[in-house]
């Protein structure tokens, strides 16, 4: 790969000749430095950057200037929760210490990202739900930052922790803001394309990390997070001087951290469905995704770099996926894309424990990351609209109750696969995902009768 500084020929040709400009010797260094190690990673990195920057540019000409700073700030908020990955061993060796214990800073995070969405939902219908994003998202840059500076495996771990509880109020009040301005009929769409910015963030946020850290320094990882969350978050709050979007007068008397309104929207029947549809969601979706790696490495042989880009597949087939959404709502409906998507979603996770090679396991996972996101985006679609009257908390008991799923899937899928192995507990959830997926098509209809109902009143 040719590096932004030209070909390494060309770079000495400039750098020694002295007649042509003057250069620092320190900038002269940095430029060897970069051509010499990016280089070296090869066609690999340069189709992953390639593939980055046109579906950047894709996403950015079919959004508009607030949802474009939502959608980057729910890419690095994303790029967050998965930056950690190949960074441990780096992390451990800079402070001495086992991956083991290093791992402690992946738990605070999540553990933080995970609880703190429950408060940010009404804060957010109180105050303004892009006023809370740009707060927080600018806390959440110190503390990215705060990360790069730790001097212990201990203070390292609370930054992350710090992070996770600003970092939370991101994507779920991005999600409702999306409900606010956008029409139910367009809804999908938007949210679609901005799912895909999510994506993004997981793919492009681990394995540029890992690039980095392994040519560079981890450190320079979440510097170059914080700076981009720090610059996104003043126009954000800028904007949300211009823009209300916050409670009528009589509904915004509540206290700033009032958990009241999740006891209101459960009274409702469409909240109901629809939350225990996330619930088993994450628990057969994502608690059996967290295995699919594990599955790579016992019944292929696979090592861990290979494994972590095989499964880069599921969120590319995501980005697919929101690159498509439009075509996938006019032709097959919501319906349709519920009973499809689960379907194939529950077929793939079978037929993955049978994988015979790296290939196939990488087409199987494609696949049901692009029909994962046609179930999901359904279910955030409605999420937007069972609460009218309060969509960030909506949505923040809707990633609250997707995070509760997930973890539950994942301690008791656990023990099925102690108990009886992977193929055993696939077909468990494969079996899970299809009921689900039958089970709410014949409610969608219900649910979306009752959608404009405010379980407030």
């Amino acid at each position: 790969m040719i590096s932004i500084f030209g070909p390494p020929v060309l770079q000495t040709q400039m750098l020694q000749h002295p007649g042509c400009f003057s250069i620092p010797p320190n900038l002269v260094k940095t430029c060897r430095r970069l051509s010499s190690c990016i280089h070296p990673l090869g066609t690999s990195f340069f189709y992953l950057l390639w593939t980055f920057c046109v579906t950047l540019v894709i996403l950015i000409t079919l959004m508009d200037t607030i949802i474009r700073l939502l959608s980057v700030a729910g890419f690095v908020v994303s790029a967050l929760l998965r930056v950690t990955d190949p960074l441990l061993p780096a992390i451990a060796q800079d402070y001495g210490a086992s991956v083991a214990n290093t791992a402690m800073i992946v738990t605070a995070y999540a553990l933080a990202y995970g609880l703190f969405q429950i408060l940010y939902g009404p804060l957010g219908d109180r105050v303004g739900k892009l006023r809370v994003i740009g707060g927080a998202f600018a806390i959440t840059a110190f503390g990215t930052t705060g990360c790069a500076l730790a001097n212990s495996i201990e203070s390292l771990a609370a930054f992350r922790f710090a992070t996770g509880m600003t970092a939370a109020a991101v994507i779920p009040l991005s999600l409702a803001f999306l409900g606010d301005q956008v029409a139910y009929n367009k809804r999908q769409v938007a949210i679609g394309r901005y799912v895909g910015w999510l994506m993004m963030g997981q793919i492009f946020g681990a394995s540029l990390a890992g690039a980095l850290a392994e040519y560079f320094s981890w450190r320079i990882v979440f510097i170059l997070l914080g700076a981009t969350a720090f610059v996104i978050s003043i126009p954000i709050q800028i904007a949300s001087r211009q823009i209300f979007d916050t409670l009528p007068q009589e509904s915004a008397r509540t206290r700033l951290f009032d958990l009241s309104p999740y006891l209101h929207l459960l009274k409702s029947r469409p909240v109901r469905l629809l939350m225990s549809a996330v619930f088993f969601e994450g628990f057969f979706s994502y608690g059996g995704f967290a295995y699919l790696g594990a599955v790579l490495r016992a019944h292929l042989g696979l090592g861990y770099f290979a494994i972590g880009a095989i499964l880069s597949g599921y969120g590319l087939g995501g980005i697919a996926y929101s690159l498509s959404v439009a075509w996938f709502v006019r032709r097959l409906g919501e319906r349709w894309m519920v009973i499809i998507g689960s379907l194939v979603v529950a077929v793939n996770y079978v037929a993955f424990t049978f994988a015979p090679n790296w290939e196939a396991a990488l087409f199987i996972l494609l696949m049901t990351g692009l029909a994962f996101y046609m179930v999901h985006n359904t279910f955030q679609t409605l999420a937007t609209e069972v609460g009218p009257g309060k969509r960030g908390s909506t949505l923040s008991l809707f990633a609250f109750t997707l995070f509760l799923g997930q973890g539950t899937g994942v301690a008791l899928l656990g023990r099925v696969v102690a108990g009886a192995g992977y193929t055993a507990m696939f077909l468990l959830c494969g079996t899970g995902i299809i009921t689900l997926g039958l089970w709410f098509q014949g409610r969608l209809a219900d649910v979306k009768r009752h959608a404009g109902d405010d379980p407030m009143k």
